[in-house]
């Protein structure tokens, strides 16, 4: 039987041969991680590598003289520095660089796709401000001179004269500089230049202004030949100009506080595509003028300190639409859904609503969601009936009777809680044929 177990023994190892010589390793390429650099202007020598008695490249630095700040470690040169060129510098595409909390003079250029945080990176400073603590201060400019970067959680103070484009500016967008976020910082000016300014024709589109306090400049914003702008819960005060823009295409400026501004809050040229709505305007120049040369601006649904048609008429000039004010002033909790020319305006922290349908006729109250959070309520004047339901995290589903008509309409929520953009939802009316005619009660 010797010969059968060898056989055995032969088949098992030509089966192990042949598996082995399927099995094979693929060499993968190179994948970079990407990584986070820290700029401290205050760095505590924790580890004194060649014992020098000063920090130099390879010491081990934390931050325990920033008193209150979260413990961080790094060696010093390779993702530790004292300044932010000098971990720009170092950084390649897709890296952080997170500036910690300290007082950084000079200019700052930021030349790769990078995410730049300054300590209040998750704090707005704009509308429905949070609480700041202390904040990482550039007394300087910041040039954007790459695409996809994020500027965030700063203080940036005075600015600079810049050579190119030969302005005192806050943030400089250079041409091809596209995809940029700037978000959550406090941009002051010493009342010349501009807190913001992309280049003229310079390809800066697809710009997200987001969450800032901008104030103390000949202008705040200076949007130039851009396409695809989004400027939203900012607050925008105290400039000559709060927002400037000439040859802007699908401009939206929604959810700011903008005030005090002595010319005009928002002054636009040749520009196409402009929404102008649920901001606050008061104490400004002009809250807008338009100049010509583009589109209608479209500002409704904002709130303007009254709803007098005549006293807004007075604060805008130029082709703007100003209809369908807001009776109480725009916050965080500020919700608006929309859909075939209806607009339903409610705070969900108020209970406040206003309701514009269609036809001009608008009711205002108070409602109460549910803890499901969902709204059930009911108006009515001696022509209309208006029943509106649904989650106010989603869409409403609004019955409108008119005598024997009833038609039912699908308002979409524009997300204008916490967002920083949105369309209205344009959804044409159902018509029903059903005559049913509860009793309902306004419900304030």
């Amino acid at each position: 039987m010797s010969w059968l177990r060898n056989r055995s023994v032969d088949a098992k190892a030509s089966l192990f041969q042949r598996r082995r010589a399927r099995l094979s390793v693929d060499v993968l390429e190179a994948r970079a991680v990407p990584a986070t650099m820290l700029v401290n202007d205050n760095w505590f020598l924790a580890r004194d590598a060649d014992h020098n008695g000063a920090i130099s490249a390879g010491d081990t630095v934390d931050n325990r003289n920033d008193r209150g700040a979260v413990r961080v470690r790094a060696t010093f040169g390779t993702n530790a520095f004292s300044y932010i060129n000098a971990a720009v510098d170092a950084s390649t595409d897709g890296d952080t660089v997170k500036v910690l909390q300290g007082a950084y003079v000079g200019n700052v250029t930021i030349d790769k796709s990078l995410t730049v945080l300054g300590a209040n990176a998750n704090v707005s400073a704009g509308l429905g401000a949070g609480r700041r603590g202390a904040e990482s201060i550039i007394n300087g400019a910041v040039t954007i001179d790459a695409s996809d970067v994020t500027l965030k959680g700063f203080k940036i103070i005075n600015g600079a004269h810049l050579d190119n484009p030969n302005e005192t500016l806050g943030v400089w967008l250079d041409a091809g500089a596209t995809g940029v976020t700037i978000s959550n910082n406090v941009i002051t000016g010493a009342g010349v230049g501009r807190g913001i300014l992309s280049t003229f024709n310079g390809g800066n589109d697809d710009l997200t202004i987001q969450g800032n306090n901008i104030s103390g400049w000949t202008t705040g914003i200076y949007n130039q030949g851009n396409t695809g702008v989004v400027v939203a819960f900012n607050k925008i005060h105290d400039n000559t100009v709060g927002i400037g823009n000439d040859s802007v295409t699908d401009l939206v400026v929604r959810n700011n506080a903008i005030f005090n501004n002595d010319v005009e809050g928002i002054g636009l040229s040749g520009s196409n595509e402009v929404t102008v709505r649920l901001n606050n305007f008061s104490g400004n120049g002009l809250a807008i003028h338009n100049y010509g040369g583009g589109d209608t601006v479209d500002a409704s649904l904002n709130y303007w300190g009254t709803t007098n048609a005549d006293a807004i008429a007075a604060m805008v000039a130029g082709d703007v639409t100003t209809s369908n004010p807001l009776s109480a002033p725009v916050t965080l909790t500020t919700h608006v859904f929309s859909g075939s020319d209806i607009s339903f305006v409610f705070d969900t922290a108020t209970g406040a609503f206003t309701l514009f349908l269609a036809d001009g006729t608008m009711f205002s109250g108070r409602a109460h969601l549910n803890r499901h959070g969902r709204l059930d309520l009911h108006v009515h004047n001696r022509d209309v009936r208006v029943d509106i339901k649904g989650s106010i995290r989603g869409t409403l589903t609004l019955d409108l009777r008119q005598g024997h008509t009833r038609q039912r309409f699908t308002l979409q929520d524009e997300a204008g809680s916490g967002s920083s953009s949105g369309t209205p939802g344009h959804h044409g009316g159902e018509h029903h044929d059903d005559d049913h005619d509860d009793d309902h009660d306004d419900r304030d």
